[in-house]
């Protein structure tokens, strides 16, 4: 699927400039985020309904390198969240 992705950038006129390299990883096992990566139990009961159980180690790696994501969230640790942070 992917192949066949890159292949029609590639001979596609309009597109194949956009294409200087690719290269293939190997499969890997999968490895999950420890814990909650910060975010508040209402932003992980919605990702649960989601059907996300769990975060890959890579998204809760990039949630904790980003400083004040929790407050853009309209969540504080010490407090309740905001309104506008209710997920209903």
């Amino acid at each position: 699927m992917l192949q066949d992705f890159i292949n029609q950038l590639k001979e596609s006129a309009e597109h194949r400039d956009i294409l200087s390299h690719y290269h293939y990883l190997p499969e890997k096992p999968v490895e999950y985020a420890v814990g909650d990566a910060g975010l508040s139990p209402m932003v992980l009961a919605a990702l649960e309904r989601l059907g996300i159980p769990r975060l890959y180690s890579h998204q809760g790696e990039a949630l904790s390198a980003i400083p004040g994501l929790l407050l853009l969230l309209g969540y504080d640790r010490w407090k309740a969240p905001s309104a506008s942070a209710t997920v209903q």
